[in-house]
């Protein structure tokens, strides 16, 4: 079981977008776990507090964050996220704006991460309906590898 982390920013509201619910639908098709769900300002060193207290208490294995990754000044999740990473991953941020750029050329405008600290990874997603979906599609089969990979401990 791959315990989840879900952070959405909270730009418009307090109810919970459709995105999120696309997102909870996909990841039930796998073998996750959501641990944790947070709504987090728009702020750069919120985000970023909240992907340091999820990965540094081992709270989770993987860490979703929806939004803020466009050329929007106020876009700052991408800063946040190459703040708290220790190694990139930058293969899985790749194939989720590969995948988007199927729906549409502006997927070239994102800018998301992925990345490892401790023993989290961390992905950016977008905050649309079928970004999610087209992005999670794209990715969930190699995230089981990836989590095993990042945990994986050799014998001495």
């Amino acid at each position: 079981m791959i315990r989840t982390a879900i952070i959405a920013l909270d730009t418009d509201g307090d109810h919970e977008s459709a995105a999120l619910q696309t997102l909870r639908e996909v990841l039930s098709q796998g073998d996750f776990a959501e641990v944790d769900y947070q709504r987090v300002p728009p702020a750069q060193a919120m985000i970023r507090a909240k992907l340091r207290m999820i990965a540094d208490t081992d709270a989770a294995d993987l860490i979703l964050t929806l939004g803020g990754i466009t050329l929007d000044i106020k876009d700052r999740v991408p800063e946040a996220t190459e703040e708290v990473i220790e190694r990139h991953a930058a293969g899985i941020a790749e194939l989720v704006r590969f995948a988007l750029l199927k729906q549409s050329r502006k997927a070239a405008l994102y800018r998301n991460m992925a990345g490892i600290r401790r023993r989290t990874l961390i992905i950016n997603l977008p905050n649309d309906e079928q970004g999610v979906k087209m992005a999670c599609t794209a990715i969930i089969s190699i995230l089981p590898d990836a989590i095993t990979s990042i945990n994986y401990e050799p014998l001495s």
